[in-house]
C-alpha cells in the first residue's frame, strides 16, 4: 500500500469538507488570514492596471479569493488546487467577474 503524502491528505480533507469551509469562509466573517495574509497579498497585487493581460498562476487557489481579485484586475489567470472541490468552488466564485 502506498503511503499517503501530506498533499494527498490535504486534498482529501478539502474534498470532504471544502463546501462547508467555503460557506464559512464567504459568509461567517473574517478568518485569521484576512488579518495577516490578505493585506499583504492585496498590496502585492497592487494597481489593477499593472496586471491587465499578465499571465498569473494561482497555486493552491482554494475557494478562489485571490483568483477573483486577480481576474477583476484583468490578469489572465490559471488557478490550480490539489482539491477538486476547491477548484469547483473557485470556478463558481469567480464566474461572475465582469
Amino acid at each position: 500500500m502506498q503511503k499517503q503524502t501530506e498533499l494527498d491528505f490535504v486534498a482529501t480533507m478539502y474534498d470532504q469538507h471544502g463546501h462547508a469551509y467555503s460557506r464559512r469562509r464567504f459568509t461567517s466573517g473574517l478568518l485569521f488570514n484576512d488579518y495577516i495574509e490578505a493585506p499583504l497579498v492585496r498590496q502585492l497585487i497592487g494597481n489593477a492596471n499593472q496586471l491587465k493581460g499578465l499571465n498569473v498562476l494561482d497555486i493552491g487557489c482554494g475557494p478562489g479569493i485571490y483568483s477573483r481579485l486577480l481576474l477583476a484586475a484583468g490578469a489572465q489567470l490559471t488557478a490550480i488546487d490539489s482539491s477538486a472541490v476547491m477548484l469547483e468552488v473557485a470556478k463558481s466564485y469567480c464566474f461572475d467577474i465582469p
